[in-house]
């Protein structure tokens, strides 16, 4: 996304991220195993994927394992992500068939076309101003016709009750896990500050306009939900 804004965890927002991501995203090793299931059930054996916003690797890992002719790039703009994902890629003896790139999907050349792409968690950072169409058209440009997108990205109409009455029970939900009640309280008032929500039709009508058709929901908790789509 050249000239565009990018969203980077550093310091103790990348160091606690695994920590607190799968209390926030109720469902969280249950999404990624839908994702596993649902591209060995769309692709051939032999096959490369991109996985925008790589983040700690959690989805290289999860496909890396899952089948071992896959090969995969994963993107990320956050040197510390990309630190933590690099150790844990070499944790899990994945080196041979994942690669990294420091920076953002744009920056990637155009004629190495891809048979799948992820984009986990990192759309709802952006405004919709036509950063986050940006975003969907630039991991398009580098996806084979008849390729398989999975975005997971928070939804909901922004200051309606629906997501406050959600934000409410996410509240309920992470104190249940441990979180401390104070703290809750404070990330949850945070959270639209910190987000750009829009709608499920909003989010499928970017889909459709970035260049992907047969747009269908797969996932959804709360706030979170997932969508599988195939590159026109």
């Amino acid at each position: 996304m050249t000239n565009q804004q990018v969203f980077v965890f550093e310091g103790e927002r990348a160091e606690n991220y695994d920590q607190y991501i799968p209390i926030w995203v109720p469902g969280y090793e249950l999404m990624h195993d839908l994702l596993s299931s649902i591209l060995q059930t769309h692709l051939p054996k032999e096959s490369s994927i991109l996985i925008a916003g790589c983040g700690s690797g959690k989805e290289l890992v999860t496909l890396g394992k899952a089948n071992p002719s896959w090969r995969l790039l994963g993107v990320d703009p956050s040197p510390d992500m990309i630190k933590k994902t690099r150790d844990r890629i070499s944790q899990e003896k994945l080196e041979n068939r994942v690669r990294l790139h420091q920076g953002v999907v744009s920056e990637l050349l155009e004629n190495t076309l891809y048979d799948a792409a992820t984009l986990i968690l990192v759309m709802h950072f952006f405004p919709d101003d036509g950063t986050k169409l940006t975003l969907l058209q630039s991991i398009a440009q580098r996806l084979k016709s008849g390729a398989t997108l999975l975005l997971v990205d928070s939804y909901g109409e922004e200051s309606s009750t629906q997501v406050e009455g959600k934000l409410e029970i996410l509240k309920n939900y992470v104190i249940q896990k441990g979180f401390p009640p104070k703290q809750a309280q404070e990330r949850i008032e945070k959270i639209p500050q910190n987000i750009h929500l829009v709608s499920e039709n909003r989010i499928i009508a970017l889909l459709e306009e970035a260049g992907f058709k047969m747009v269908e929901r797969f996932y959804s908790a709360l706030l979170v939900g997932g969508w599988v789509a195939e590159r026109r």
